[in-house]
């Protein structure tokens, strides 16, 4: 199983990010993801109240992910992609040309990955989303005719000119975030790879193997798989929870949760609604989140998806996943949830532990 470093954006400095990669080439990471959001997890009413702030002046300060990538490209020799991008917002032809520039300029090359979207980064910016996954489709069948044929799906004839591979790279892999039937039989039709995130072990098991049947009637190999974790490092478990508790604001991550599991926890979730996908946290009031965040227990983090503890901890909760066939774990190192950024230098050497416990690192790796 490989390892995968998704950024922890939104920051708002380039040294941020060069921290993040110093930690990526220090853990031998085999691929580095960057988050595409218009709006983020917390309410730009209380960031100034989380230590977390220190790493830009918004919680909705996020980079263009492609610009970044070309940036980043420059400092690293690792693959980069995108975790994802909402192809609601973002039509194929413009997309796989920008990931195709960046592909052959950066050492290492592009992932593209793209999902249907959320309410936040679409709603909010007059982005039509009422059909996202009927434009996945769209956005899928084009991106798949440019990079197969170079060409637009007929009775379009546009054509791309820029190659979809490159040598000592080779093509540039198209991945695809869902969860959904609809959305998994999109996966399995026409992506290279599949994200999965906020999932357990035998869900993700059960979902890989409908996504290959997908593929096998499609007549294409199964699509490599990703599993997208959020880690929030430190000495140990208890130690985390101490800091969640001094920082409860940071606890309101779970309002990408749905509103059932909240209701499992004796809460009512602000706003309801199905959890990440519809989430429109800037709306509600921020005193009504700052009130409801103490209330919430560390147990409804965790059940979310958020992974806490020393490396020792997180690497016994995470080998499940390895014993299903994930091919590849993505992790968010969200360890500045409670501590800024530099909580996030701090625990370095957690992260490179971490990654040596489940022996992800692989000869060759790019540093």
């Amino acid at each position: 199983m490989k390892i995968g470093l998704a950024l922890g954006s939104p920051y708002e400095r380039l040294e941020h990010y060069e921290l993040e990669l110093e930690i990526a080439h220090a853990a031998r990471v085999d691929s580095i993801w960057l988050p595409d959001h218009l709006w983020g997890f917390y309410h730009p009413g209380l960031w100034d109240r989380m230590s977390y702030s220190d790493a830009g002046c918004s919680p909705d300060a996020f980079a263009d992910p492609l610009v970044l990538a070309g940036i980043l490209g420059q400092k690293t020799a690792l693959p980069l992609g995108t975790i994802v991008t909402d192809a609601t917002r973002r039509r194929a032809p413009d997309m796989v040309r920008a990931a195709l520039t960046v592909h052959h300029m950066c050492p290492g090359g592009y992932l593209l990955g793209v999902g249907s979207g959320e309410a936040e980064n679409n709603v909010p910016f007059g982005y039509p989303f009422d059909k996202p996954v009927s434009r996945l489709e769209q956005f899928l069948i084009e991106a798949r005719s440019l990079l197969d044929h170079g060409r637009m799906p007929a009775p379009l004839h546009g054509t791309m000119g820029l190659p979809s591979g490159r040598d000592g790279v080779g093509t540039m892999p198209l991945w695809v975030a869902a969860h959904g039937p609809r959305a998994m039989r999109l996966v399995g039709t026409y992506a290279d790879g599949w994200i999965s995130i906020f999932i357990d072990p035998d869900t993700f098991k059960a979902q890989r193997d409908t996504v290959a049947e997908h593929a096998a009637r499609a007549g294409r190999p199964a699509p490599a798989t990703r599993c997208t974790v959020l880690l929030v490092l430190g000495e140990s478990r208890d130690e985390v929870i101490e800091r969640f508790d001094a920082e409860p604001l940071a606890k309101l991550i779970t309002m990408t949760a749905p509103a059932a599991l909240w209701e499992a926890f004796g809460l009512t979730k602000p706003g309801g609604g199905a959890g990440y996908s519809d989430m429109l946290i800037h709306d509600l009031p921020p005193e009504e989140l700052a009130d409801i965040a103490p209330k919430i227990p560390i147990e409804m983090v965790e059940a979310l998806g958020v992974f806490i503890g020393n490396a020792g901890e997180i690497a016994a909760r995470l080998e499940p996943y390895r014993a299903v066939g994930v091919d590849q774990m993505v992790v968010a190192n969200y360890s500045g949830f409670v501590g800024g950024i530099a909580r996030v230098a701090d625990m370095k050497q957690q992260f490179v532990d971490l990654t040596q416990l489940l022996d992800l690192r692989e000869e060759g790796n790019n540093e």
